[in-house]
């Protein structure tokens, strides 16, 4: 008798990664991948650092990179400063045709949105990758992503990250410009805020001011994409529980990056026998080993939200720090000597952080 498939629930990039790792390292374990909307991957561009993953999940997910600059630069009001540390995009368009390419038509269901519950009737176990759980407290991040077409070549050759010498708005605000081609840019207008209102038509016309202190001219907006994500306080509150395994909140809690966490705790679940129990194991292992790191960015988190004072020197602050700890600081594995530099001199940091344990 042929044994329930595992169903995998939401087609966004955990979904579809976890899809596609489990199809060509594992084909004989049956699975069905459920997607609710037409297409996999989400409506978000993802981005990482080539210092955030290990060099054995780089070959796996090359596929799934739609552009690639081997250095990159950040801005900040005091100093402007490239990184010789490679930076990476993924378009989910890139992720929908991989996925759903490499899936059997048996396997993918789109258009099909289904509860958990209905899940456990037709598989032997769930795997729950929506981003459903909650969080008693939080601040977010929201942010107006643009892809211009230019009627004349621009002068960026290459990323612009944290650009924070633009006007501030809500607690912290900053702009990063990826250049596509020599006429094409993604602009991104990106704010850490106490509140998740998006207000697009100020978002709008402080990108349209940027857009005109460059002199650019559109020719089109090729892509919009807006998000309001959360940035937690608190830890997150989600069900797991029998046959039911949740992905559900496992990010860099500050920058919000999702890239660094799912490949690696994906090749670890690959890498076993795909059963319930051991893959249950496997998860609470890896949420409770990054606890210590989720913690401490929790508490910079409360920090961005509750002070009244300047966030622009925060980064500004990280950022003059040697770059083996700027890079695992992106990644979100810290150690308590990385924790203590970033803190040093901030006394009232730690004793708030000192709070939290």
């Amino acid at each position: 008798m042929e044994s329930k498939p595992v169903i995998i629930l939401g087609g966004g990039l955990w979904g579809s990664l976890l899809a596609y790792r489990l199809k060509t390292t594992l084909p004989h374990i049956p699975f069905k991948l459920y997607e609710r909307t037409s297409s996999l991957g989400g409506q978000e561009t993802y981005s990482f650092y080539g210092s955030d993953i290990n060099q054995s999940a780089m070959l796996w997910l090359r596929p799934f990179i739609s552009k690639s600059w081997e250095a990159h630069k950040v801005r900040f009001p005091k100093f402007e400063k490239k990184m010789d540390n490679s930076f990476h995009l993924i378009n989910p368009d890139q992720i929908h045709s991989i996925v759903s390419s490499t899936l059997p038509p048996d396997v993918l269901c789109l258009n099909n949105e289904m509860s958990a519950r209905f899940a456990l009737d037709e598989g032997s176990f769930v795997i729950d990758t929506r981003n459903i759980c909650g969080y008693k407290k939080c601040g977010y991040q929201k942010f107006l992503t643009l892809e211009l077409e230019l009627e004349e070549p621009h002068d960026i050759n290459e990323p612009i990250l944290m650009d924070s010498t633009i006007s501030q708005r809500d607690k912290f605000r900053c702009l990063h410009y990826i250049p596509l081609s020599e006429n094409k840019v993604l602009i991104k207008d990106l704010r850490y805020s106490a509140n998740k209102e998006l207000n697009l038509p100020e978002m709008k016309h402080d990108l349209m001011k940027v857009i005109e202190f460059y002199d650019w001219k559109i020719k089109r907006v090729i892509r919009e994409e807006t998000g309001c994500c959360a940035m937690p306080i608190s830890s997150p509150s989600f069900r797991q529980e029998g046959r039911v395994i949740n992905l559900a909140g496992i990010f860099h809690d500050t920058t919000g990056c999702s890239i660094p966490t799912a490949t690696r705790l994906i090749d670890k679940m690959v890498a076993t026998s795909f059963r319930l129990g051991e893959l249950k194991q496997v998860v609470s292992d890896f949420r409770n080993d990054l606890e210590g790191d989720r913690k401490f960015f929790r508490f910079i988190n409360k920090s961005f939200i509750d002070s009244a004072a300047d966030q622009n020197f925060f980064y500004q602050d990280i950022y003059q720090l040697p770059r083996p700890l700027i890079e695992r600081f992106l990644r979100g594995r810290l150690s308590f000597i990385d924790r203590s530099r970033i803190l040093f001199g901030r006394m009232t940091y730690v004793r708030n952080f000192s709070s939290l344990n």
